[in-house]
């Protein structure tokens, strides 16, 4: 899905701005208080500064042909931020592109509980490395070094 481009540049890198601003404390609570790291293709996204993570979102263009946009990405991360998980490493550059994908009408929420739901309610404290199923490569969709297909469920993130 190409990105229309905007009327007013200027508006449009502001509100981006703001947007990438009010990812920072919900990456830095994930990280804290559940053991999430987020990553955007790949690109750790715990603390990095604004221009940072909108750069993160401009290099997906390489990978995707489109540039994934904070306005599609912010929405994943607050919803993220709002659920029970527990160690991961989730890619929400892919994770945003499968929704956009094959989200088929639903809602975010739905979405992401089939997507990380075996991740929801383990976050209760921190367990040793090896105490989790196995590791998971951070894979899938298109040029993320999987087959492009849908090889496992959870194919976006890598258990801690």
């Amino acid at each position: 899905m190409k990105r229309p481009q905007p009327d007013d540049f200027f508006k449009d890198w502001k509100e981006r701005e703001a947007l990438a601003e009010g990812m920072i404390p919900l990456i830095g609570k994930l990280y804290r208080e559940h053991n999430v790291s987020l990553y955007m293709y790949g690109q750790n996204l715990v603390n990095r500064a604004v221009t940072d993570i909108m750069q993160a979102h401009r290099f997906v263009r390489q990978i995707e042909h489109n540039e994934l946009s904070e306005f599609e990405t912010y929405p994943v991360v607050k919803a993220l931020a709002g659920m029970d998980l527990g160690p991961a490493h989730i890619d929400i550059g892919k994770l945003t592109v499968l929704y956009q994908e094959q989200g088929n009408g639903r809602g975010l929420e739905a979405f992401l509980k089939d997507e990380v739901g075996d991740d929801i309610g383990i976050g209760g404290g921190l367990a040793p490395v090896g105490a989790f199923r196995s590791q998971r490569q951070v894979c899938g969709g298109q040029g993320g070094g999987g087959e492009g297909g849908q090889q496992d469920k959870a194919e976006h993130r890598t258990k801690a």
